[in-house]
């Protein structure tokens, strides 16, 4: 006699796969447009496009990447993709633009997981507006994800080919934090658990310096949602010490990397109070941009000088954190998530505020990577609560929120299309206050033979203290195309002044007394550029041909040679 069946219990449908795959889905579907851009001439030629460096992988190209400080940083790991990017596609620019976004919708699936956890590790007191179990961890999770995807604030980091660096490092960077929740609140192999989210965090190092903040955020994840901080626990301080100590590691090779490409502005330059003053401003920049992204640009120039509205925004910025911090302070109890939130925003910002600055610019949309996470789950945990229990209006809200994010972040996309719509776009919100903004367009104008367009360029980045070589270049070369010879001369030989490790200006003026047929002084001028950038292939091709044409032939065929060698990515 057959045994009946227990009947079947029916079991609620569940949209788990639905709500961790749509965000990725609908990121990548919003950056399909990244495909038509190229490179720009803004770190795409040095890292990317004239690198000799990773055009192979043979073991002189790896030592480079492994104790290079090009670019003002150490970031080995970024290197190797750019390398394999290279030996799979050349220079074709869709290769790297699809790297860096595979990269970037991995890490918004990242993003889901992690704030899953994080919101279902948390056991809530009774009337917490984080109730509501599994369905409130999956909405706050979505919307997290949702937000981290599509929003026009990341996409400087994702459409920027050489900010390869930002996406890879945010990777490692969040499965560092993910696999450090599961030694937290998983009972067996937690050694596992923990040893992956050490590995991950040097991982994250090794493709950005910035990385060093994951330590702090790592304390506040004890305090909220793990509970288990304690400041006389000394298992928990113990077991951070690996951390810190690579931390500590990370942020002296960071500085080293950075002063050695003479990025970092002195105190004469930039007052320490200042310094304070700006980084008020800019904790409130970021989340106003969050929320607000109009008017972003890919560079902010720092204002050449104070003003009124610089006051204004200081104080404002003042304030703003002031009320954080005591709002954060009074619901210390009933809600500790503000705080943690607003401490995990400042501990991954805390690199970036620029009380060591770095770069000619006040902030960056790419510095907002990784700090928007906090305050991105702080509104999507909110949102989730007041809607856990009505889903069609939750999906309808996020419907539009998506579109809202997608269309700006399509118009963004289109900004980093080249060269070109790059610098149009700063130049049009910041005239006459950028010498990075108005030099490079400058040479996009000369490239496409508009040189007296050029030249204003040029001259308007002049203006803008202090002197750059680079600038001084540009003019000279404008005048060399215009047929002003003296004129160009002069300003190359200004430009070599100003900047003694600067090959460029030498190379440049190799062209004149070729063109005037002084082969002793082109000679001179070559041999110093390729003196001072050895691995370019085009100088040492210049040299070679000099050296020929003054019948040393055995000589010039070693710099032919090794010009072709570099084209090919093989170092002697």
């Amino acid at each position: 006699m057959e045994t009946p069946k227990p009947p079947s219990v029916p079991t609620r449908p569940t949209f788990g796969w639905v709500y961790f795959l749509l965000p990725p889905f609908l990121t990548f579907l919003f950056y399909l447009p990244l495909f038509r851009n190229g490179f720009v001439n803004w770190d795409d030629p040095q890292v990317i496009q004239n690198n000799v460096h990773i055009r192979s992988l043979g073991i002189s190209n790896l030592h480079w990447m492994l104790t290079s400080f090009d670019t003002g940083n150490w970031m080995p790991l970024t290197w190797l993709t750019l390398a394999l990017n290279f030996l799979m596609g050349g220079l074709r620019p869709g290769g790297y633009h699809a790297l860096n976004l595979l990269l970037h919708v991995l890490n918004t699936g990242l993003i889901y997981l992690l704030a899953r956890r994080l919101t279902r590790e948390n056991q809530p007191k009774p009337g917490a507006p984080n109730q509501g179990g599994g369905k409130f961890a999956e909405f706050t999770a979505f919307l997290t994800a949702l937000m981290f995807g599509l929003h026009p604030l990341h996409v400087e980091s994702v459409a920027w080919a050489s900010e390869r660096k930002d996406v890879l490092s945010a990777f490692f960077y969040l499965l560092a934090l993910f696999l450090y929740m599961g030694y937290v609140s998983m009972p067996r192999r937690k050694g596992l658990f923990y040893s992956g989210s050490l590995l991950a965090f040097a991982l994250s190092l090794m493709s950005k310096p910035m990385a060093v903040s994951l330590p702090l955020v790592l304390l506040t994840l004890d305090v909220w949602p793990s509970k288990r901080f304690r400041w006389n626990a000394a298992p928990l301080w113990i077991e951070k010490i690996p951390f810190f100590a690579l931390g500590a590691m990370g942020a002296i090779t960071a500085y080293l990397a950075q002063s050695s490409a003479r990025a970092v502005a002195s105190f004469d330059l930039y007052s320490v109070d200042l310094r304070i003053l700006n980084a008020f401003r800019y904790l409130v920049f970021y989340p106003w941009k969050m929320i607000f992204p109009v008017g972003l640009s890919p560079l902010y120039p720092i204002s050449p000088q104070w003003t009124l509205d610089d006051n204004l925004e200081c104080g404002f910025g003042i304030l703003v954190t002031t009320a954080v911090v005591v709002v954060s302070f009074l619901f210390r109890k009933g809600a500790p998530y503000l705080g943690v939130a607003g401490l995990a925003y400042l501990a991954a910002l805390a690199p970036v505020l620029g009380i060591f600055q770095v770069g000619s610019q006040a902030a960056a949309d790419r510095y907002a990577y990784l700090p928007s996470l906090p305050l991105f789950m702080l509104v999507a945990a909110w949102v989730a609560s007041q809607w856990k229990r009505s889903s069609p209006i939750f999906f309808m809200l996020c419907l539009l929120l998506s579109l809202a994010m997608g269309y700006v972040t399509l118009r963004q996309i289109h900004v980093w299309t080249d060269s070109k719509t790059l610098w149009e776009r700063v130049v049009g919100l910041y005239p006459g206050q950028s010498v990075t903004a108005h030099t490079n367009l400058g040479t996009v104008y000369q490239g496409e033979g508009r040189y007296g367009e050029a030249l204003a360029q040029f001259q308007m980045a002049a203006a803008i203290p202090p002197p750059s070589a680079v600038t001084h270049n540009g003019i000279a070369a404008a005048y060399f195309f215009m047929g002003k010879m003296a004129e160009a001369q002069r300003e190359f030989e200004a430009a070599a002044s100003l900047d003694p490790r600067y090959a460029s200006p030498h190379r440049n003026l190799w062209y004149i007394h070729k063109s005037r047929g002084e082969w002793k002084e082109a000679l001179a001028e070559i041999q110093k550029a390729v003196e001072l950038a050895p691995d370019n292939p085009d100088f040492n091709q210049c040299l070679g041909e000099t050296l020929d044409h003054l019948g040393q032939a055995g000589q010039a065929q070693v710099y032919l040679r090794r010009a072709e060698d570099l084209r090919m990515g093989i170092l002697r």
